[in-house]
């Protein structure tokens, strides 16, 4: 059988060697073509290999296995430099997600921040970091525009899971949320479908309010549920505990306070570069929250219009995208392997930096165009590598577990270049690292940082907590028959004994307290009546009252009642209260209004002995309410009623040396000398 040509001629062979190694130029050419030309003369051949083989030793000493590109790798952003000092680069736009992969120290995170981000920042591409190390903030010290995110106890950015997001549908925002929080939270398919039911139970009622729910309220929600309705033993019982056990470790933790809104202000957070340190949170709401971002955005982006380019750089890529989420389909497809797919429609790309790539699912090997592995210590790791970067030659191979850390050297393969080959290069020095690395970053500086985002809380609308919300949709389940419901008898006897107090009127018409307060509640709101408080007993608390209100005398169609007085509805109110309590004790003659000699008075009576008693009733200390209670000789008795008794020392000093002449009492005391 015929041989291959390039096999046996060794001019081909050394031309290949050189290409494989960078060092295939004019001259070598220009010689392989003068001996190939001539194939008959061996001195030729012989003077040319020869002269070679000064080239082959070296490249024996010192030559890469790794392919060598020998053409431009350079683009918008430049990472690294090959091995003959040419700058390899990549343009943002043509790239899709970026898998950086290498041990600790080696300089893999330094490459994705503060190389590869920096320089897209500095093009406006929006970037958002999430990581576990705050020495990240020190790209603030490099003039850049960015919110810190801090999630801690002060929860100051606040934000809205499972997120209120505009031009998205309630079920929509549902089904994407708690495939990320079953998947996070590791709960199966029961749950889910059991915490979607309440939550679109939930939303629909929230909804009714112009609101959005958060987290809190369906923790609220179905542990109402589950004392009402769900009893022990039934498969609802089971699934809310499963339920609440995992929201609650999520609302007990640092992140809980961050999420205690009905609107965050994610849709501004779009718009800037954001650090997320997400270091101090447990590794299941780390995953939740970078998915539950990430996918926001991406909705967001796909349904409104946004022209921003966005990275996500992510420090810890093994959980984020852990394989194990790929072995589960009874938990859903992972939800970042979907966003991974859309990245180019919404122009969003991963930048996933991690150490251990082969506990990474398949779906960040399939869609990284740009793959860049410094050290690794375990050989799994490396071969998984090696394997995703179509390194198959065991020479190539054997050379890229031996690569140094402390040159950085690194194997980088591009998906999308039209070299397709895996190459050595090395990861230049940053100038300003150094600098950086004695730099810290104290919490007055993210402060002062966070203040030019001020108007991000502007965005942020305070939770309408569900207690609430149950206590309304009850007064509403109790009042819609109005014919026949509590409102309607309460304001019934409201007009027809209106100086009873709430608390006794409860009583007589059999209300628990917790009906009693709902119902009272909404005849206040409905504006059917108007609260009156009085101290009756002279002790701490006061006793409430009700006047009906022209609303709530239409409402339970009975005519307006007209009273005599006119200063104001609580004085009016205790003219009345007072000349029915001075009838029940015997007084008489009782009249509102009373005018005598030109003067009137709140209210005239006599008692069993036929005294002449005039009363005024002073709510404050002008002169004018109680000046005519000063000639005694209008009366047998001028007496000068006070709301409490601080109003009583107020009068008692003002009236000085008429004070004998006069009875002040406080309301209390009154109805105490005034009884029987």
């Amino acid at each position: 059988m015929k041989k291959n040509f390039s096999e046996e001629n060794p001019v081909i062979e050394h031309l290949k060697l050189l290409k494989k190694h960078g060092k295939l130029d004019e001259k070598a050419l220009l010689e392989a073509i003068d001996v190939l030309s001539d194939q008959g003369d061996a001195e030729l051949l012989r003077e040319y290999l020869d002269e070679q083989s000064l080239v082959k030793a070296e490249i024996a000493l010192n030559g890469k296995p790794i392919s060598n590109p020998g053409m431009s790798m350079d683009g918008q952003i430049k990472i690294l430099l090959t091995e003959n000092g040419l700058p390899v680069g990549f343009n943002p736009r043509k790239e899709l997600h970026i898998l950086i992969v290498g041990e600790p120290g080696t300089g893999k995170t330094t490459l994705a921040v503060f190389s590869i981000a920096s320089q897209a920042m500095s093009q406006g591409i929006k970037c958002w970091f999430f990581v576990k190390s705050r020495d990240v903030y020190k790209l603030i010290k490099l003039g850049f525009r960015i919110a810190i995110v801090d999630f801690d106890n002060e929860g100051r950015f606040k934000l809205c899971l499972p997120g209120a997001l505009t031009n998205v549908s309630r079920q929509e925002k549902l089904s994407r949320y708690f495939d990320i929080f079953v998947q996070a939270e590791a709960v199966f398919d029961g749950t889910k479908n059991f915490l979607i039911e309440q939550t679109t139970e939930l939303g629909k009622i929230y909804e009714s309010y112009g609101a959005d729910l958060s987290l809190f309220d369906l923790h609220e929600f179905i542990k109402e549920r589950q004392r009402k309705d769900f009893p022990r033993g039934t498969r609802n019982y089971y699934f809310s505990e499963s339920a609440l056990n995992r929201i609650n470790g999520v609302l007990d933790g640092p992140l809980g306070p961050s999420l205690d809104c009905s609107a965050g202000c994610f849709e501004g957070l779009v718009h800037e570069n954001v650090i997320f340190f997400i270091g101090h949170l447990p590794a299941t709401q780390q995953v939740q929250i970078v998915n539950v971002m990430t996918s926001d955005l991406f909705t967001y982006k796909n349904n409104n219009e946004c022209d921003e380019e966005h990275y996500i750089i992510t420090e810890d890529a093994s959980t984020l995208f852990d394989v194990n989420y790929e072995k589960r389909p009874d938990r859903g497809a992972p939800v970042m392997n979907t966003h991974l797919a859309e990245a180019r429609k919404a122009r969003i790309k991963i930048i996933a930096v991690g150490q251990f790539p082969s506990l990474m699912g398949q779906g960040i090997f399939a869609t990284s165009s740009l793959k860049i592995m410094f050290v690794l210590s375990d050989s799994r790791d490396t071969n998984k590598m090696l394997d995703c970067m179509g390194v198959q030659d065991e020479e190539e191979r054997d050379f890229a577990r031996h690569i140094n850390k402390e040159k950085r050297e690194v194997i980088v393969k591009f998906s999308s270049h039209e070299y397709n080959k895996a190459i050595f290069a090395v990861m230049p020095e940053l100038p300003f690292i150094r600098e950086l690395d004695s730099v810290t970053i104290s919490k007055e500086e993210i402060e002062n940082n966070n203040m030019q985002f001020s108007y991000l809380l502007d965005l942020i609308k305070p939770r309408l907590p569900y207690h609430e919300i149950s206590v309304k949709s009850d007064e509403v389940a109790e009042l819609e028959d109005v014919e026949a419901g509590v409102a309607h008898n309460i304001l019934t006897d409201i007009y027809n004994r209106p100086f009873v107090n709430s608390t006794d009127r409860a009583i007589d018409l059999h209300l628990s307290n917790e009906k009693a307060k709902r119902v009272y509640r909404y005849i206040e709101d409905q504006q059917f009546v108007d609260p009156i408080f009085f101290n009756l007993t002279g002790r701490g608390g006061q006793s409430k009252f009700f006047s009906l209100s022209e609303k709530g005398s239409s409402f339970i169609q009975k005519p307006k009642k007209i009273y005599s007085g006119q200063n104001g509805k609580e004085h009016v109110f205790l003219q009345e209260f007072l000349g029915g309590f001075l009838k029940k004790n015997g007084y008489s003659g009782i009249e509102i209004e009373k005018v005598i000699d030109g003067r009137r008075y709140d209210l005239f009576c006599l008692n069993k002995d036929s005294q002449r008693i005039a009363v005024e009733i002073c709510l404050t200390t002008f002169k004018t309410e109680y000046q005519k209670c000063i000639e005694p000789e209008n009366q047998d008795r001028n007496v000068i009623v006070c709301a409490d008794n601080d109003a009583k020392k107020k009068v008692i000093e003002e009236l000085r040396g008429f004070k004998d002449s006069v009875e002040v009492y406080a309301l209390h005391e009154f109805l105490k000398v005034f009884k029987g």
